[in-house]
């Protein structure tokens, strides 16, 4: 259902309620997929009896992350959560910043993270960064994408650590939504696979099984729960604006098999480009174009969804420092353009699309040179 912005408070993080009633349903043995019981628990900590909601919708193995909320009051619940978030969110950016700072070490001292005019000024990478739109939406909506945005942090650390199997345990916390990532993983084995650090993908799978075994810990019979949801579900077409490419598609030609035509041809798009890339920057060739690749090609995305692009949104801002002033007033538009859809949701949300096809562009204009790209 689609939230309505004037029937809740100010601070509403909407899907944090969900979250934590599906969880609390879990740990006292019930159902977390049978939406009334999800709804009679959600009433009990101040859900607006108006308001829509949309029940339980992620995956199975996900039940150990919102059992362990689900012990806690709500409000107990809400604030652990959010300082949570701010936490991850100040690691994540501390990692960005050194990752970016690695990229332009081959460039020499007059290269240095903050050489350029605006880079010198110590406002410039952390505005960027926290006032990133899908940032800004997951702290408001109380969104679970702050643990992928972990995930891909914790990835790019141990990655540079040569820690690889460290690396594929962390990435596997994107698995909390695998529909955006698809071609990502696709990528990712290929990469993989052509230079021989199979750990990675032995790491992923590591950290699959143990989300398995915790979930199944918490709620002994969440899979029986997910096969009978998943059979009793009814297909809809999806009419709601977001930021995915396939979504916006949708919205002009309205016909069934454009998910599915979308996602493969986006799919086959990135096992190409990942089996030509360049092996020896392949963490840049996956943010910056295997990645916004496959966010556009999911079949349904809130904006706040495409947190992970954070990473290849300052990668681009620190290599080309010369653009920084028409970078800024980007971002500035973009922000705007989050502030909106927050307060009116689905107002604006096409609009989003246009950061991972950004991103997208200016990743494949770069393909074919070396990495990294910022000039002498």
């Amino acid at each position: 259902m689609t939230p309505d912005a004037s029937s809740h408070p100010i601070i509403f993080p909407y899907d944090f309620y969900h979250f934590w009633a599906a969880g609390r349903v879990a740990v006292e043995g019930g159902d977390p997929y049978d939406r009334v019981a999800v709804f009679e628990r959600m009433l009990t900590v101040g859900w607006p009896i108006t308001e829509g909601f949309h029940g339980f919708l992620h995956p199975p193995w996900t039940i150990w992350l919102f059992g362990l909320l689900g012990e806690l009051p709500f409000n107990i619940a809400v604030v652990v959560w959010f300082l949570l978030a701010g936490l991850i969110s100040l690691v994540a950016f501390s990692v960005c910043s050194r990752w970016l700072a690695s990229t332009l070490e081959p460039l020499g001292d007059n290269h240095s993270l903050f050489s350029s005019p605006l880079s010198t000024k110590s406002w410039f990478l952390p505005f960027i960064f926290f006032t990133f739109p899908p940032l800004l939406g997951t702290f408001w909506n109380g969104q679970t994408n702050i643990f992928i945005l972990l995930g891909f942090a914790l990835f790019i650390l141990y990655e540079r650590k040569k820690f690889d199997l460290a690396a594929g345990i962390a990435l596997s916390l994107a698995l909390v939504k695998p529909q955006l990532f698809i071609g990502f993983f696709a990528a990712l084995m290929i990469f993989a696979l052509r230079s021989g650090r199979l750990k990675i993908i032995a790491g992923i799978a590591i950290g699959f099984i143990a989300q398995v075994c915790a979930s199944l810990v918490i709620a002994p019979k969440i899979f029986n729960y997910f096969i009978e949801a998943a059979s009793n579900m009814t297909t809809s077409s999806v009419t709601l604006p977001g930021a995915s490419l396939a979504q916006t598609i949708y919205q002009l030609f309205p016909f069934q098999l454009v998910f599915p035509l979308v996602s493969i041809a986006f799919t086959i798009s990135v096992a190409i480009f990942a089996l030509r890339a360049n092996i020896q920057k392949w963490v840049e060739h996956l943010l910056l174009i295997c990645l916004p690749l496959s966010l556009m090609s999911s079949p349904y995305i809130w904006s706040h969804s495409l947190l992970p692009l954070i990473f290849g949104y300052l990668w681009i801002a620190v290599h080309f420092y010369k653009h920084e002033r028409i970078y800024l007033y980007v971002h500035i538009f973009f922000v705007t353009v989050g502030i909106f859809e927050i307060l009116r949701p689905h107002s604006l949300a096409n609009f989003m699309v246009l950061i991972p096809i950004g991103i997208l562009l200016i990743g494949l204009s770069l393909a074919r040179r070396p990495f990294p790209l910022r000039p002498q």
